[in-house]
C-alpha cells in the first residue's frame, strides 16, 4: 500500500454513502386547468348520476342574412333570408351594408320576407330610399313598429337547449411489496410516502388531460360493463375556433381573435397556451402584461394581458402542450364564469385487498367537466411563429 493513502485505495465498502436526504420532483404541481376549475362558480358541481345535464338559453335573435341579391328598383319586395323567425310582421329591419330600412308586412315562409323597401318613405321627390342589396348582406331587426292605442301583437319564444355531459372513472393504481417497506433506506426513508404523493399528482394529470382533450362516449362494446368518457374543453368549443391561416401570429391577429371570444360573457377570461403562443404575447411589448392579484383566489399566480375587449389571464399550458408544434402553437381561452368541475365520487386513496406478499393502493376520482355557452370560449391555433 502507497505511504500516501487516498479515498481511492482503501475498500470501497468501507466509505460513506453521502447523498441529499430530499428527493427533487421533476415537474411540480403541472395542472393549471384543474387547479383553476375546483374555483370556478364557488367549487366543483356535485352530481348523483354519470349522466348530467343543463340547460341553456340565450336572448331572441335579432339578425340573419340576405339569401338572394335583390335590386334597387321596386318599392315593394319580397326578400329571401337566411332565416325569417326572428322577425315580425311590421318589424322595421335595417340592411348593414347598404344602409336601407324596410318595413315587413308579411312573412312568407320560413326564408321570405314581404317587405315596403325604403322606409320611412323620403320626402325629396329626387331619392327613392332604395338600395341593392347582396347575398349575405346582415338585415338587423331594428324593432316592432306600432300607432298610438294598437293591440299587443303576438311574440316570440325560444325554447332552452339541454346539453349533457358524462363522469368518467379515473384510477391510478400502484402496489409495494412488503421485502420493500421493510428494507431501510439511505434516501427517502418513507418509499410508499413517496409513491402516495408522486401517485397522486400523475391521477391530477390524467384528470386534466382529459378534461381539455376527452371525447365523450357511452358504450358497452368495449367491456362487459358500461364505459364512459367526459367529453372535454376542446370537443366542447365549436364556435369560435381561429386558425392562424400562414402560421406565423401577429399581434393584429391576435387582438383579432380577442375581439371574437369576448363578444360574449366576462370580460376577464382565462388562457391555457402553448410556448409557441405565449412567446408571442411577451415579444409584443410588456406594457401590456401585468400581475393581476385576482387570480390569487383561484390559486394561481398569473400575468393579465389587456385589451380594448378584455383582459386575459395568461397560464402555460399541462405537459402535454409541448408534445407537438401544433400544440405548442395552441391556446384554449375560458370565461370562468360558464366552466365547472363537476364530481361523482371525489378522489379517494383506496387500499386494495389482494392476494400478494405487499400492499396495492389506488386514486380513485369520478368526475367531468361541464362547459356552458360555449361561445363565451375560444380556441387559437396553428401558430408556429410569430411575428409583430
Amino acid at each position: 500500500m502507497a505511504a500516501l493513502v487516498s479515498t481511492t485505495d482503501i475498500l470501497q465498502a468501507k466509505r460513506s454513502y453521502d447523498v441529499d436526504s430530499a428527493i427533487h420532483q421533476l415537474r411540480p404541481d403541472i395542472t393549471p386547468f384543474l387547479t383553476i376549475s375546483r374555483a370556478f362558480k364557488g367549487g366543483p358541481r356535485t352530481v348523483t348520476d354519470p349522466k348530467f345535464f343543463w340547460l341553456e338559453d340565450d336572448v331572441a335573435a335579432f339578425s340573419t342574412t340576405v339569401s338572394t341579391d335583390y335590386t334597387s328598383t321596386s318599392a315593394s319586395n319580397e326578400i329571401v333570408v337566411a332565416d325569417s323567425s326572428v322577425f315580425l310582421v311590421q318589424d322595421i329591419i335595417y340592411n348593414a351594408k347598404s344602409l336601407e330600412r324596410m318595413r315587413i308586412t308579411v312573412i312568407v315562409n320560413s326564408t321570405t320576407l314581404t317587405v315596403v323597401r325604403g322606409f320611412p318613405l323620403p320626402t325629396s321627390t329626387t331619392s327613392t330610399g332604395l338600395a341593392a342589396g347582396t347575398a349575405t348582406n346582415v338585415l338587423i331587426r331594428l324593432g316592432n313598429l306600432y300607432p298610438e292605442g294598437a293591440a299587443s301583437r303576438d311574440g316570440t319564444s325560444g325554447v332552452e337547449v339541454e346539453k349533457f355531459n358524462y363522469t368518467q372513472i379515473i384510477r391510478t393504481p400502484y402496489s409495494i411489496t412488503n421485502t420493500m417497506k421493510a428494507s431501510k433506506l439511505r434516501v427517502g426513508k418513507d418509499e410508499l410516502g413517496i409513491m402516495h404523493a408522486k401517485k397522486a399528482m400523475e391521477h391530477k394529470i390524467e384528470i386534466e388531460r382529459f378534461m381539455l382533450f376527452g371525447m365523450r362516449n357511452e358504450e358497452t362494446a368495449i367491456f362487459a360493463k358500461t364505459s364512459r368518457t367526459m367529453g372535454g374543453l376542446f370537443q366542447a368549443i365549436t364556435t369560435n375556433v381561429t386558425v392562424d391561416s400562414d402560421g406565423t401570429l401577429t399581434e393584429s391577429e391576435f387582438n383579432d381573435f380577442l375581439e371574437t371570444i369576448f363578444r360574449y360573457g366576462s370580460k376577464r377570461k382565462l388562457m391555457l397556451g402553448g410556448g409557441t403562443i405565449l412567446k408571442a404575447i411577451n415579444s409584443w411589448g410588456k406594457s401590456d402584461l401585468q400581475i393581476d392579484p385576482n387570480w390569487k383566489k383561484y390559486g394561481l399566480d398569473l400575468k393579465e394581458y389587456f385589451s380594448p375587449f378584455g383582459s386575459i389571464g395568461i397560464s402555460f399550458a399541462e405537459e402535454i402542450f409541448r408534445l407537438s408544434t401544433q400544440l405548442t402553437g395552441t391556446a384554449v381561452v375560458i370565461d370562468p364564469a360558464n366552466v365547472r368541475f363537476v364530481i361523482l365520487r371525489p378522489t379517494k386513496k383506496v387500499q386494495i385487498v389482494v392476494d400478494m406478499d405487499g400492499e396495492k393502493w389506488e386514486y380513485v376520482t369520478e368526475c367531468s367537466l361541464q362547459v356552458t355557452l360555449e361561445k363565451t370560449h375560444g380556441v387559437l391555433k396553428g401558430a408556429i411563429g410569430y411575428a409583430a
